[in-house]
Order: C-alpha cells, then structure tokens, then sequence
C-alpha cells in the first residue's frame, strides 16, 4: 500500500489537481466539484450506477456482430479520420476548455467521459461502462474488466477504474491519458468480446487518439503507458 503521508506531500506537483476536501468529489454530480457542462444528472446517474441495465437488457451489451481486433483497430482508424460532425465539434470545444482549466477536482474526469466517447469512440461505450475512482494496487493507474473477468460489476457493463492515488502523484496529462487508455480497453471488450493486448495496434491507436484530441501537452506516450496497466 502506498503511505499516505507520502500522497500528501506529492499531491500539488502538478496544480491542475485539487485535494479533494470530502469523499463525495471522488463522485460527479450536477453543481458540485468541477463545473462541466456538456453532461445530464441523468447520464452521470448512469455512468456511475453498477445496477443499471442498458436498454433493459440483461446481457452482455454488443453491436449487432463482433469483429477481430484488427478490424476493430481499423475501424477505430476510420472514424477516427473522418471529418467531425457538429456534434463532435462542440464535444472537442469542451474537452479542450476542460483540458485547459487551471484546476480540477477528481469529478471531472467522470463528466467528460461521455464526450470523449462520442469525441473518439463513435459512441460505442455509452450507457456500458461504469466508471469509478479506487484504490488500486502499487503502480497500476487504472484498470478495466468485461463481465468475464470482473465480479463486482453486472455482467452487462464494462467497469474502468482509476487509482485515487494517481491524481495525487501524476500529472494532468497522465490522468488523461490513463481514462483514454481505459477506454480503449473497453471500446474492444465491446467490439470483440476480449481484453487487448499492449501490442503495435494498440500502441498505434493511442497515438491516433492522442492526435485526434490535438491538446498541448498530451502526446501518445501519455495514453499509452504500457508499463502502467
């Protein structure tokens, strides 16, 4: 476990981050934390709720034919290349003010979700995935299970969890970086049923995501992190 005499003395490196002051900041919701408009109560309600089921259904959430991963990569390259929609536009002008915030509270990263999905995923993970902050072991920032491999979670839902600690001791763009990456791994539980492996495709598609954001200061690395997941 990590000493927490040693997160209070690393949390500030970086002043993006702000201390949480109560535990609900761990958690979003309309009106507290940091402000971010392109999100309902009723999505974060859902983002947030392990017993929610999507579309009523209670099985594994899937397009209507899986793909192998190469196809799923080049899918992802496709809409990744094409030209924006309006929507996608105004999704981009809103992360990139997020990105440009002076401060940030752990909320935040839960409300642009939905925006980054429509931004980079093509809205393949909306209503799948129940995202969370916890505290996870030594030197893993974040991790993501499908319905095979995680228990505390229905087996309709993708479940991406993002260390506590990690907003403490890293940087703002590692903790971009690190949602992004645990996206990644949920866009291809969805699209192919089965966990990705850090290889070249899924190298290439962080730095395609990371390109596709275009924020100073995030480069591929930071979604990448191989080490880290």
């Amino acid at each position: 476990m990590r000493d927490p005499l040693v997160e209070l003395h690393n949390f500030g490196r970086d002043p993006y981050q702000v201390q949480p002051t109560s535990p609900r900041q761990w958690i979003a919701r309309i009106g507290s934390g940091t402000q971010y408009p392109g999100v309902t109560s009723e999505q974060l309600s859902i983002l947030q709720d392990r017993r929610y089921l999507p579309s009523g259904r209670h099985d594994y959430p899937r397009p209507n034919e899986l793909v192998s991963s190469n196809e799923a990569y080049q899918s992802l390259r496709d809409f990744l290349s094409n030209s924006a929609t309006d929507s996608e536009d105004r999704a981009h002008d809103r992360l990139e003010n997020a990105w440009n915030m002076n401060h940030a509270t752990p909320d935040l990263f839960i409300k642009i979700f939905n925006d980054l999905n429509e931004l980079l995923f093509d809205n393949q993970l909306y209503n799948r995935v129940f995202l969370t902050w916890e505290d996870l072991p030594d030197e893993l920032l974040g991790r993501t299970g499908s319905r095979s491999d995680c228990t505390c979670c229905p087996a309709d839902r993708i479940q991406i969890q993002l260390d506590r600690a990690m907003f403490y001791e890293e940087s703002k763009s590692k903790i971009w970086g690190t949602l992004v990456h645990e996206m990644l791994h949920a866009y291809m539980f969805v699209v192919t049923d089965h966990e990705s492996a850090h290889g070249r495709d899924f190298e290439r598609a962080c730095r395609a995501l990371g390109a596709a954001l275009g924020f100073r200061g995030l480069r591929g690395d930071d979604i990448f992190h191989e080490e880290d997941d």
